[in-house]
């Protein structure tokens, strides 16, 4: 019994595999029931796999409904079958879930640029450290609390009613954004939230992770809409010497996949030209933390520098949307392409099932699942190929949030 089976899988085997043998004697009702099950698991195996752990519940069934000898030999039929049917509806149910499985594994990657850990060295995404930052000023602004817990990586958060009202003024602002009315109830009322900006360790764990798209993050953007863009002076020793006005920019981009990237435009304050090279410098500087205080640096030329930076930011828009159509277009047809193959393979297995269940002349009541199971794959293929295509539609924006003069301090770059 598969019951048994697991009690000899588990208490004190060292051994990799096992085999277990039951025992059916020929001719009997045990026999023909259980063959007729295990050609239906057989089915079942082909699509999904291990069938044990998931069907437990209908087995221990097996020999106390179907094995009733109270039952007439059409009653046991039609018991039979309706086990058959419950493991087909079971089969269902999982390959839904692992889809939907596929698609949340991804999500946490898409909702972050710049998951590569060899990204940071360029400095144009904005990943965990970024994220923790701004949720960091958010709370600094309130009277809320975040600190780390004794487990790296996990934080501690208690709101207040400022934090809880920046946080539930995202309603109806920010469609996608989910969650915020109840984590603006556990603000409001001083519950802890245990969060973290860690996706694997999220994965492992009962926490909030926080994502480009977690409500914290949203009020964080909201407030800092409204305020000044930040001007500092910096000091770098990878940018060529000189003196140049640089400016920071969040670039949206929409699209299947969204993305929130980080820009610079760097203005040589001597003659007025883009310099590349200080932007990227810059970037890098910031995202590995290695930037310096130069003291008081002259603003001379700055406004000149500012309308520089102002065309070469429509430009730079201008070319990324260009260059992110494009590679939307190529992720969306892609995309499309596997979803369309994933779908025509169900279909054709379970054409083929079905061909076989009419070629044995199996009870028309399976056969008509199969045929309702053809028709809603057809009907889920279109519709998930049409969500699909909504995500050709892509924008790009930006916003700056920053301002800076740079005294770069390093060798002459071409």
């Amino acid at each position: 019994r598969p019951r048994r089976i697991g009690r000899l899988d588990r208490f004190g085997q060292k051994h990799e595999k096992i085999y277990i043998f039951n025992f059916h004697v020929p001719g009997t009702i045990e026999t023909d029931i259980f063959e007729r099950l295990y050609e239906r698991i057989n089915i079942f195996k082909e699509s999904i796999g291990d069938l044990e752990p998931i069907l437990q519940q209908e087995f221990a069934d097996v020999g106390r409904v179907v094995l009733d000898g109270k039952l007439s030999p059409e009653e046991r039929k039609r018991r039979v079958e309706a086990v058959a049917v419950a493991i087909e509806t079971r089969k269902r149910e999982l390959e839904n879930l692992e889809e939907a499985r596929d698609q949340l594994a991804g999500i946490d990657q898409l909702l972050i640029d710049g998951f590569e850990r060899d990204r940071n060295e360029r400095g144009r995404f904005v990943g965990p450290s970024e994220l923790e930052r701004l949720v960091r000023d958010l709370v600094d602004r309130t009277d809320g609390y975040l600190s780390r817990t004794s487990t790296a990586d996990i934080h501690e958060l208690r709101g207040d009613k400022a934090l809880a009202q920046a946080v539930g003024a995202l309603r109806g602002q920010h469609p996608g954004v989910r969650g915020g009315g109840n984590l603006a109830s556990k603000l409001r009322s001083g519950t802890s939230v245990y969060l973290t900006f860690d996706a694997d360790l999220a994965s492992h764990r009962d926490l909030d992770l926080v994502t480009i798209r977690h409500p914290l993050v949203q009020a964080a953007l909201n407030l800092n809409n409204g305020a000044e863009v930040p001007f500092g002076r910096v000091q770098l020793a990878t940018a060529p010497p000189g003196h140049y006005l640089a400016a920071l920019y969040l670039v949206t981009t929409s699209g299947l996949r969204p993305r929130l990237e980080v820009a610079c435009i760097a203005v040589d304050l001597t003659d007025l030209s883009r310099h590349d090279g200080v932007g990227d410098a810059l970037l890098a500087a910031i995202a590995t933390g290695n930037v310096h205080d130069p003291g008081p640096l002259s603003r001379d030329r700055a406004t000149e520098a500012f309308e520089v930076i102002d065309t070469a930011e429509a430009a730079m828009r201008s070319h990324l949307r260009a260059q992110r159509s494009a590679e939307n277009e190529a992720l969306v047809d892609a995309q499309v392409a596997i979803k369309k193959l994933g779908y025509e393979l169900k279909i054709q297995r379970a054409r083929d099932t079905l061909d076989g269940l009419v070629q044995d002349g199996r009870d028309e009541s399976i056969q008509r699942m199969y045929r309702g199971r053809i028709a809603n794959l057809e009907v889920a293929r279109d519709v998930a190929i049409a969500k699909l295509d909504e995500g050709r539609k892509l924008s790009v924006t930006t916003r700056a949030v920053a301002l800076a003069l740079v005294h770069g301090t390093g060798a002459h770059a071409d």
